[in-house]
């Protein structure tokens, strides 16, 4: 997702966030089977997950930003996130989900 990042960050002329935003390491073990687990399975794995880096808290106040995820099964990893990030004063959330076909 990175590539496509820069370079819709680019056509638009707009920031790049996503090295302030991380995993917590105690959650990256278990999210690596997330995809095999139930639906309220990853709801409750998932909560609490990301945090952002606190020296860069404040440069999020009052921004719209835009996720870029490859799969969307659920939402909830997309939901937390915005939840996350309004919990830090971003303004307004918006999710795309870009993925490939075969053919």
């Amino acid at each position: 997702m990175k590539c496509w990042g820069d370079k819709i960050c680019e056509k638009f002329q707009k920031k790049d966030f996503s090295h302030i935003i991380y995993i917590l390491p105690r959650k990256i073990k278990v999210l690596e089977n997330y995809k095999h687990m139930e639906p309220w399975k990853r709801e409750k794995e998932i909560k609490g997950a990301f945090k952002i880096k606190k020296n860069m808290r404040a440069s999020l106040k009052k921004k719209k930003l835009l996720i870029l995820d490859d799969v969307c099964t659920t939402g909830s990893q997309i939901s937390e996130l915005a939840y996350t990030l309004g919990e830090r004063g971003v303004s307004e959330v918006y999710a795309l989900v870009i993925g490939k076909t075969i053919g």
